[in-house]
C-alpha cells in the first residue's frame, strides 16, 4: 500500500459546516447587530427544546463545560462535597466538579461501553457524597434505570453529561434532554451539532433555571430577561457568585442552522457507523478489535471507537496509520491517572481502555469510500 499524500489526510473530526451557517452568521452582522446574549440565543434555545421533544427549560451557554460547572454551582453543595464520576471521560468532566470546589471520585467504567459502572459507583458513596455524574459516551445511553435507582437510594444529584448525546434517544426511548435530573450538552465544534462553541444546560425546575441564568450572566439577575430583548442592565447589585457563559448570537445563529441539517447529518453518520462495522466484518478485523456500541439507529453516534485486543501496540498502529493518511485518536486518558484527579485504588477496566482505545475518523463529512480507505489502513497496521 502506498503512503497517501499529507494533504488527503482523512481528519479524525471536523464541523460539518458550509453556506447556511455562514447565512446565519451574515444575518448576526448586517441584521442583528449584538454579537453577545440576544434574540438568537432565545430562539436557540427554543428550538433545542423542541428538538428534544422536551418541556425542560433550556439555557443556552458558551460550552459544554460551563454547563457543567454552572449545574454544580446552581445545586450550591458544600465545598470539599464529592461526586462520582466516570474516569473514562474528558477531562472537561472532571474539570468542571473541582471547579465548583468539588471533589470528582472516579469510577470504574463497563467494558465495552465505557458507561459508568453503577454496582462499582455504589462502592464510591460516601457521607459527602452529593452527587453522580453519568456519561453518555459516543452518544449511547448509559444504564438509566441502575444510575438513578442508586441515585435515589443515597438522595444524590443526577448531572448528565450528555456532551456526545444531542440527538439520540435514551433506553426509554425518549430523546435525550426529556427526561432525567439536569442534562448538559456540548456543541462545540466537532459535537453532533456545532455552534463554533456552545453548550446547552436543561432542568425542569423554573426556579433552579433562573439560577442558572443569572449564574451565566455574572451573577446580574436583571440581566436574564433584557439581554434577549438586545438591552441591559445598568443599575443592578448582585448576590451571587456569577460567570461570563452566557452564549452568543453568532454561536445561537450557527446552532440554528445546524439544527436544520441534523437529519441529513445523522442519516449519513447511520451509514458510515454500519459501513465501518460491515468492513471491520469482512475483513476478519474483529477477531483483533472489538467496536464499543452495538449499531442503532436511535443513537446520533458522535465517535467510533474500537478496542484493540491485549498486547496490540496502539502507537505502533496509530503511526501506521498515520503514514497510510489516516488520522486517529483514543477517547480518553484514564482521568484517576491524572495528577490533580489521581486515585489511590486501581480500576482496571477503565486502564485497559486507557491502554487500547481506538478513535476511527467519523464525522458527517466522510464518504464511502473514505471509510474503506480507513479500513484497508487499520487492516495494514494490524498486519
Amino acid at each position: 500500500m502506498t503512503v497517501s499524500n499529507a494533504n488527503n489526510i482523512i481528519r479524525l473530526s471536523k464541523a460539518s459546516v458550509g453556506e447556511s451557517e455562514l447565512d446565519a452568521i451574515r444575518e448576526v452582522f448586517t441584521k442583528t447587530l449584538n454579537f453577545g446574549l440576544g434574540v438568537h440565543v432565545q430562539d436557540f434555545e427554543e428550538r433545542v427544546k423542541v428538538f428534544c421533544q422536551s418541556d425542560y427549560e433550556v439555557i443556552g451557554v458558551n460550552t459544554g463545560t460551563s454547563a457543567l460547572h454552572a449545574a454544580l454551582v446552581a445545586l450550591d453543595f458544600p465545598a470539599g462535597s464529592e461526586v462520582l464520576v466516570p474516569s473514562i471521560t474528558f477531562v472537561a468532566s472532571y474539570s468542571a466538579i473541582s471547579a465548583a470546589g468539588l471533589k470528582p471520585v472516579s469510577c470504574e467504567v463497563l467494558f465495552p461501553s465505557c458507561h459508568i459502572d453503577p454496582i462499582d459507583a455504589a462502592t464510591r458513596v460516601t457521607k459527602n457524597t452529593v452527587a453522580i455524574m453519568p456519561v453518555a459516551y459516543a452518544g449511547v445511553d448509559f444504564d438509566r434505570d441502575a444510575i438513578y435507582r442508586l441515585a435515589t437510594d443515597n438522595k444524590l444529584r443526577v448531572i448528565e453529561d450528555d456532551a456526545h448525546a444531542f440527538g439520540s434517544l435514551t433506553k426509554n426511548g425518549l430523546k435525550f434532554g426529556s427526561e432525567g435530573d439536569i442534562i448538559c450538552f456540548s456543541f462545540d465544534g466537532i459535537k453532533n451539532i456545532t455552534c463554533g462553541e456552545g453548550g446547552a444546560i436543561l432542568v425542569r425546575d423554573k426556579s433552579l433555571a433562573h439560577k442558572i441564568r443569572v449564574i451565566r450572566s455574572l451573577g446580574i439577575e436583571k440581566d436574564v430577561d433584557l439581554r434577549y430583548k438586545g438591552q441591559r442592565a445598568w443599575d443592578y447589585n448582585v448576590t451571587t457568585q456569577g460567570f461570563r457563559y452566557h452564549m452568543s448570537n453568532i454561536n445561537a445563529a450557527i446552532g440554528i442552522a445546524q439544527l436544520t441539517r441534523w437529519p441529513e447529518m445523522q442519516s449519513n453518520k447511520l451509514k458510515l457507523w454500519k459501513a465501518y462495522l460491515d468492513g471491520i466484518s469482512a475483513r476478519d478485523l474483529d477477531k483483533k478489535l472489538i467496536p464499543t456500541q452495538k449499531f442503532s439507529e436511535t443513537v446520533c453516534m458522535h465517535v467510533f471507537n474500537v478496542i484493540l485486543n491485549d498486547g496490540i501496540d496502539r502507537d505502533q498502529v496509530r503511526v501506521q496509520m498515520r503514514e497510510q493518511g489516516v488520522e486517529t485518536g483514543f477517547h480518553y486518558v484514564p482521568n484517576h491517572f491524572h495528577t490533580m484527579y489521581a486515585s489511590n485504588y486501581p480500576l482496571p477496566i477503565a486502564e485497559r481502555m486507557g491502554k487500547s482505545l481506538l478513535s476511527l475518523p467519523f464525522h458527517p463529512d466522510l464518504s464511502d469510500m473514505d471509510v474503506k480507505r480507513v479500513v484497508a489502513a487499520l487492516q495494514y497496521a494490524l498486519g
